[in-house]
C-alpha cells in the first residue's frame, strides 16, 4: 500500500505531494483532531496525535537550495520514510486487540478494594498471578524480570536464588549460593543473569552454573544492564561506577564518584546515561565516555534510597530518607513538585502506562499521573499482613498470637517491580515474596520485534543475533540522544571549504606487476654490473649525442668524471699483465 500524503510531524502540519519527490504544499493544521490521508482511491481518517507519537520527531527540510544537494536530497527522503512509517503505524491502531483500562467502582473508592475482593471479579489467569511466598528466614528479597515478562528473578540476602516461569507458573531454577547476594540482573536475555555477591560479580546461566566470574567489580553493591549496548553496569563499595561489555568481555571503562558506596543505580532507556544515588542526596549522571558526572543534582537533604525514570525519559521520580519523594523534569533538570510521605520511602517503581508504585514501611502505593498531578492519585494500596514462624515449644494460644503480632510487625517492603505487559506488581520484602494485581498496569499491545513473550527457542536466537547486529557503541552514550544518526553540519561545512581551498591529492599505487619473475630477476641482476667496458661504451655515447641531458647516462657519466676514485674501485676487477689475457674484455670474458 503506497501512501501519497504525509504528514510533517515535526512542524505540526499536514502536506500533500506526489511520488516525484516534488515540494508539497499545507493543506491542514493538526490543531484539528483527525485528518485524512490519500490511500489511491480511498481517504482514511488519521488522529494526528497518533502520527505525532509514532514519529518521533521527523527531520525538518530545509529551503530549495539546500534540496538542490545530496544532503538535502537525503534528508527530505529520510523525512518521508519516518513519516510514512509513523502514518502506518497510526493506521494500523485499528488492529490494536485492546486497550488500557483501569479499576472503577462506585460503591467504594478503588484504593480501598482489596486484592481478596477484587480476586473475585478477574479472570482465572489473573486470580493465578495473586499469591503470597513465605520465606522469613531467607529475605529480605529483590526481584528483577527478563525483558519480555515471562521469567521472574528473586534473590534473597541469604544467596537464595530461584527463577520462576510466569506463564507456567514453574519453578526453573532454585540455588543457594552460601554467600550475601546484593542485586540480581538479567543480561540481553533470560538466558543470563549477574549476581552481586559478597566479593565479586558472577554470571550465571539458566540451569544454575557459573560462567564467569568477573573480578574487575569487587564488592558490588548494584547492578545494571544497557541492553542495546550490551554493557553491565557496577557500583559497589568503592564508590566507582564501571561498565563491562559482557558480548566481548572487555571492560570499557570506570570512573570514581568521589561520594564513597552507593546502592541506588538505574539508567535512562532513551540515551542510556547511568544515574546513581548517593548518600549526601546528590544524583549524578554518567557516561563511559566522560571520566567527570556529565550532571549532578542535590536532589534530597539525606541518602537517596531509590530513582524511577519514564519509558520516555523525560521524568525522574526520587525519593530520599528525608520523607520527601520528589518529581524532575530531565530536560531542564528543574523540580516540578513534591510529595511528603509520613514514612520514608525506600523503592519505586514506574509501569509502561505511567503508574508509579511506592514502597512505605508494610505497606504499597500506587499513585496514578505523578507527573502532572502535583499531589498525585491513590490509585490501589495494598498492606502486607505476613507472619514469621512463632515458638511452636509454647502451648499457650496467648503466647503464639503475640508471637505472630510482634513478627508481623517487623515486615518492611525491600524492592517493587511490574511485570512487562502484565496487570501484575511483585514486592520483594523482609519475609518473602507478594504478587498483586494492578489493572491498567500493563501494555496490552506487545510489540513482538522488540520483545516477544511468547518466542521460542528459534526466534529467541535470531532476536540475539539481530541485537548483536544493532549493538551501539559505548562512545554513542550521552545526554542529547539526537545526534545518533544525524550529520554533523560544522564538519561538513569544513571539509567543503577545504575541498574548495586545496586541490584533492589522489595517491596512486604504483604496481609492479611481473617484478618477480625470471627474466626481470636476471635483467636487474646484469644492470647492477659495472666494468671497463660498459663504462667506455657510455662515454662513447655520451659523446655522440652531447646535448642530452636526461637519462641515466648523462648521470653515469658525470658521476665518473666527477668522482675519479670509482676507477680505482673498479680497478681490481680487471687482471693486468696477464699473458693472453685482454685488459678490456669484460667479466663475462673471464
Amino acid at each position: 500500500m503506497k501512501l501519497r500524503g504525509y504528514c510533517d510531524a515535526s512542524c505540526g502540519n499536514v502536506m500533500e505531494g506526489d511520488d516525484t519527490g516534488n515540494q508539497g504544499k499545507k493543506i491542514k493544521s493538526l490543531s484539528q483532531n483527525v485528518k485524512k490521508v490519500n490511500l489511491g482511491s480511498d481517504y482514511i481518517s488519521v488522529e494526528a496525535s497518533s502520527v505525532r507519537k509514532y514519529s518521533r520527531g521527523a527531520l525538518k527540510v530545509g529551503d530549495d537550495n539546500e534540496r538542490r544537494s545530496i544532503l538535502g536530497r537525503t534528508k527530505v527522503e529520510m523525512q518521508r520514510s519516518v513519516v510514512d512509517s509513523a502514518t502506518n503505524n497510526a493506521l494500523a491502531e485499528i488492529l490494536f486487540p485492546a486497550e488500557t483500562g483501569f479499576l472503577e467502582s462506585e460503591e467504594k473508592k478503588a484504593f480501598k478494594i482489596t486484592q481478596k475482593e477484587l480476586k473475585e471479579y478477574v479472570d482465572e489467569n489473573a486470580s493465578g498471578n495473586i499469591l503470597d511466598l513465605n520465606l522469613p528466614e531467607l529475605g529480605p528479597y529483590l526481584i528483577k524480570y527478563s525483558r519480555n515478562g515471562k521469567y521472574q528473578l528473586f534473590g534473597g540476602r541469604k544467596g537464595h536464588l530461584a527463577i520462576v516461569d510466569c506463564h507456567n507458573r514453574t519453578v526453573k531454577l532454585e540455588m543457594q549460593l552460601q554467600e550475601a547476594l546484593f542485586d540480581i540482573q538479567y543480561l540481553h536475555d533470560e538466558s543470563l543473569f549477574a549476581v552481586a555477591q559478597k566479593k565479586y560479580v558472577y554470571l550465571y546461566d539458566t540451569e544454575g552454573v557459573e560462567i564467569h566470574c568477573m573480578k574487575r567489580h569487587e564488592r558490588p553493591y548494584a547492578l545494571d544492564f544497557l541492553p542495546q549496548h550490551f554493557l553491565l553496569v557496577t557500583m559497589g563499595h568503592s564508590g566507582w561506577i564501571k561498565w563491562h561489555d559482557v558480548s566481548t568481555g572487555q571492560f570499557v571503562g570506570g570512573h570514581s564518584s568521589g561520594y564513597g558506596p552507593c546502592n541506588v543505580l538505574t539508567h535512562n532507556p532513551q540515551n542510556a546515561v547511568s544515574l546513581t544515588g548517593h548518600s549526601n542526596g546528590t544524583i549524578c549522571l554518567w557516561s563511559p565516555i566522560s571520566c567527570k558526572s556529565l550532571v549532578s543534582v542535590l536532589a534530597h537533604q539525606a541518602p537517596i534510597s531509590d530513582i524511577a525514570i519514564n519509558k520516555e525519559g523525560t521524568s525522574m521520580i526520587t525519593s530520599g530518607l528525608d520523607g520527601f519523594m520528589k518529581v524532575w523534569d530531565l530536560r531542564m533538570y528543574k523540580q516540578l513538585h513534591a510529595l511528603k510521605q509520613e514514612q520514608p520511602v525506600i523503592t519505586l517503581d514506574l509501569s509502561d502506562t505511567g503508574l508509579l508504585a511506592v514502597g512505605v514501611g508494610r505497606s504499597v502505593h500506587v499513585m496514578k499521573d505523578v507527573v502532572n498531578n502535583p499531589f498525585g492519585i491513590s490509585y490501589l494500596q495494598h498492606e502486607l499482613n505476613f507472619y514469621g514462624i512463632p515458638n511452636a515449644s509454647t502451648k499457650r494460644r496467648n503466647d503464639i498470637a503475640s508471637q505472630k503480632k510482634n513478627l508481623s510487625s517487623n515486615v518492611s517492603v525491600c524492592s517493587v517491580k511490574f511485570r512487562p505487559f502484565e496487570d501484575v506488581l511483585s514486592i520483594g520484602h523482609s519475609h518473602g515474596i507478594s504478587n498483586i494485581v494492578v489493572p491498567g498496569s500493563g501494555e496490552v499491545n506487545v510489540d513482538s520485534y522488540e520483545s516477544n513473550p511468547f518466542a521460542d527457542l528459534k526466534q529467541r536466537r535470531e532476536t540475539e543475533v539481530k541485537s548483536l547486529l544493532r549493538k551501539l557503541e559505548p562512545r554513542m552514550i550521552e545526554i542529547g540522544a539526537q545526534f545518533t544518526g544525524s550529520v554533523n553540519e560544522d564538519e561538513n561545512r569544513e571539509m567543503k571549504t577545504a575541498n574548495k581551498s586545496e586541490p584533492a591529492k589522489i595517491n596512486r599505487r604504483q604496481r609492479a606487476r611481473g617484478r618477480n619473475r625470471i627474466s626481470a630477476k636476471l635483467r636487474r641482476k646484469q644492470s647492477n654490473i659495472l666494468d671497463a667496458s660498459i663504462i667506455k661504451l657510455k662515454q662513447k655515447m655520451l659523446e655522440r649525442s652531447p646535448g642530452r641531458s636526461n637519462g641515466h647516462l648523462l648521470g653515469v657519466a658525470r658521476k665518473s668524471e666527477s668522482d675519479k676514485s670509482e676507477g680505482d674501485a673498479l680497478a681490481r676487477f680487471i687482471l693486468t699483465g696477464a699473458p693472453g689475457v685482454n685488459v678490456n674484455s669484460s667479466r663475462r670474458d673471464l
